[in-house]
């Protein structure tokens, strides 16, 4: 996969090519903006499932939201 396919596959499941949000941080291929913008959807996807599991629905994979939000703050505090 190309690094541009990689980096728009990212935006759409984050979850489905990166199995930790630290994993986003540690790939080389993309520059903070793309970091960025992966790791926000990434953690409004967690928090719909956060909200889902609170409604009673399962959600089928555990939250990350603590991950996404610490590889967040790191990546914000680089600048």
């Amino acid at each position: 996969m190309g690094d541009d396919s990689r980096y728009q596959q990212a935006l759409l499941t984050p979850s489905e090519t990166y199995e930790r949000p630290a994993d986003v941080l540690r790939d080389d291929t993309l520059n903070r903006r793309q970091k960025l913008e992966i790791l926000t959807h990434w953690e409004s996807e967690a928090v719909q499932l956060q909200a889902s599991e609170a409604e009673g629905f399962a959600g089928g994979e555990r939250s990350l939201l603590d991950e996404i939000k610490q590889a967040l703050d790191d990546l914000r505090s680089k600048t």
